[in-house]
């Protein structure tokens, strides 16, 4: 059973879903105040007062309309619902195409003039990453090379391999 189905109402609640079956717990909520639509455990009040047995009155967290109708429109619900994912979807895109421009953008480096010729440090290190060479006869892994050559640990040799487009794990030979 899928958990959209799922008959148990703090499973159901858990996940942020409403009855389907008239089994009671939370439902759609259409407010006649402002028009949202949304579960009813998000109207404010509905606490039971004192020891009287007696319940405050649901209100709408937009609008504090109180009282706020069960929805029996389901195209409405599925189409309120379906305009949040469409949102959030245009968010994720975006937050995925910043992403992808901040990984093509090449880092800031600086310049250093070596005997009369401009290199970048990016240049530099990435050229010592494409060249280091193994010390065994059998080829050594390249962070392990990188590790020896930059004097650092693995996780940075790990790291420089990664950033310039090496497997760490490959083997190099001398």
């Amino acid at each position: 059973m899928s958990d959209a189905h799922c008959n148990k109402l703090p499973q159901r609640k858990a996940l942020g879903l409403v009855t389907h079956d008239n089994t009671g717990g939370p439902f759609v909520v259409e407010c006649q105040g402002c028009g949202e639509v949304y579960p009813s455990f998000h109207c404010l009040g509905g606490d039971q007062i004192a020891d009287t047995g007696d319940y405050d009155d649901a209100r709408c967290p937009h609008c504090d309309q109180v009282d706020p109708e069960e929805c029996d429109n389901a195209a409405l619900a599925w189409n309120t619902q379906q305009l949040k994912i469409n949102e959030l979807q245009l968010r994720l895109n975006a937050a995925d195409q910043l992403n992808d421009e901040l990984k093509s953008k090449p880092a800031d480096s600086r310049i250093i003039t070596l005997s009369g010729c401009e290199f970048s440090e990016q240049e530099l290190i990435g050229t010592a990453v494409r060249m280091v060479t193994g010390t065994s006869r059998r080829g050594t892994l390249r962070w392990v090379a990188m590790k020896d050559a930059f004097c650092c640990g693995s996780g940075v040799a790990h790291a420089l391999c990664r950033r310039f487009g090496f497997d760490p794990d490959e083997t190099v030979k001398p």
